[in-house]
């Protein structure tokens, strides 16, 4: 079987929960599975090792090169504000909103143009917007989607509302 795992982040190093996350979501695949993995990075000078860390690690799976994206997007006040507008324009969930990417779009076509998928798995619920495109683009290479999310995302919320004071609480 073979499957396109789609995640946020390029699980290297493995130095967060997210990264961890994927990675054992890879893992488990894997073992029954030829996996093609497709994800972002904010680390690119870590992407090279981190390909021929996984090489010794998997022996079928393939990380296509990771698409350069800001996702941690708080500190960065035009990349935030652009995000937000977007979301909004496009009644799209902000936490969905920030991981839209056209390099993302062009690399699940370039993946899909000579293959066909046994399962597409989307870990994090927030890449759904290319869970929407593949099913609409995609519907005849691939059997079945699979979603994972990793977080129960409003106790992250309300762990963060607890931290901040004053407005920034609201």
């Amino acid at each position: 079987m073979s499957t396109l795992f789609i995640t946020t982040q390029f699980p290297y190093p493995l130095d967060n929960g997210g990264k961890i996350g994927a990675f054992n979501g890879i893992s488990v695949v894997s073992n029954d599975d030829d996996v093609t993995v497709l994800s972002f990075t904010e680390e690119r000078e870590t992407v090279e090792k981190g390909i021929q860390y996984f090489k010794n690690v998997f022996d079928n799976v393939i990380f296509k090169d990771p698409v350069d994206h800001d996702v941690h997007i708080r500190n960065k006040p035009a990349k935030l504000l652009t995000t937000m507008l977007r979301s909004y324009l496009t009644a799209t969930p902000y936490v969905a909103a920030k991981f839209v990417n056209s390099e993302m779009y062009r690399l699940i076509d370039e993946c899909f143009e000579n293959n066909h998928y046994d399962v597409v798995f989307i870990d994090y619920l927030y890449m759904y917007p290319y869970a929407r495109y593949i099913k609409k683009h995609h519907s005849g290479h691939y059997k079945q989607m699979i979603f994972k999310d990793h977080n129960i995302e409003f106790e992250l919320v309300e762990q963060e509302c607890r931290k901040q004071s004053g407005w920034k609480k609201w």
